[in-house]
C-alpha cells in the first residue's frame, strides 16, 4: 500500500474479501524509505485468505478520503506453505550457542 505512516503508530482499516469484512488495526513500521503495515488480529486475515480470491483494505486519510488497495490471492496458499516450511527449517538449524555438558 502506498500510504505513508509514522513509525510505531496504529491505524484503523477495513478489510474486505469474498469471505466478508472486518475491522483491523495496521501497525506501522518504517524501514529506510519503506512503510510497512502489520495487520492485527492476523487470524482474521488468514480466515479471509483461505476462503477468498482477493482481498482489499480501506484506510481513512487525513483529507477525509480513503485509500483503497486490492490484492489478488492467486497463489497465496502455496506461498504461505513455502514460508511456513522455511520458518520451520530455519528454526531447526538455529545454533543456540549452548553445548551439552555433564556436571
Amino acid at each position: 500500500m502506498k500510504v505513508k505512516c509514522n513509525d510505531g503508530d496504529k491505524y484503523s482499516a477495513l478489510m474486505s474479501s469474498n469471505a466478508g469484512a472486518s475491522a483491523v488495526t495496521l501497525n506501522c513500521l518504517v524501514l529506510k524509505d519503506r512503510f510497512i503495515n502489520f495487520i492485527e488480529p492476523f487470524d482474521d486475515v488468514t480466515g479471509h485468505i483461505k476462503d477468498s480470491d482477493n482481498i482489499g483494505f480501506a484506510i481513512a486519510l487525513k483529507s477525509g478520503r480513503f485509500n483503497v488497495s486490492r490484492f489478488s490471492l492467486k497463489g497465496s496458499e502455496s506461498a504461505i506453505q513455502r514460508v511456513l516450511k522455511e520458518a520451520v527449517r530455519q528454526n531447526k538449524s538455529k545454533n543456540t550457542g549452548f553445548r551439552n555438558q555433564e556436571l
